[in-house]
């Protein structure tokens, strides 16, 4: 569900995050969130975004397909977070030229347990 800001800004979790998948270590949720406000933010100061509005919408839609991306892999993979690729923690600004490039991806061992639950429908999300 993406979020506009009156919403997210009443979550508890940090100001920073750009999204939150409901879930905890011993079992995964089936909801997640994505705060729009804080991914349009991203993309117009960290990708030096100028005032092109059309650029400026890419960006945006860009960056929010990769957070959704993230937080669903939070609904589908074992809890946390990863040091490399779209599962990591904090996105820096090498890792949103990545995603602009289309390279932010989840690691190989990521996609393959996503496929893993994918292919299973009859049978529960294991945690």
């Amino acid at each position: 569900m993406v979020l506009p800001s009156q919403m997210s800004d009443q979550l508890p979790v940090a100001a920073t995050a750009l999204g939150v998948a409901i879930g905890t270590s011993e079992h995964r949720g089936r909801l997640a969130y994505v705060f729009y406000n804080r991914v349009e933010h991203i993309a117009r100061t960290h990708l030096n975004v100028s005032h092109d509005a059309e650029r400026k919408d890419l960006y945006s839609v860009v960056v929010l397909a990769h957070v959704m991306a993230h937080e669903i892999g939070h609904l589908l993979l074992p809890y946390g977070h990863s040091a490399i690729g779209l599962m990591r923690a904090d996105w820096n600004a090498k890792d949103l030229d990545l995603a602009l490039d289309g390279r932010l991806n989840f690691t190989s061992e990521q996609a393959e347990l996503i496929r893993g639950q994918l292919s299973r429908p009859d049978r529960p999300l294991e945690t």
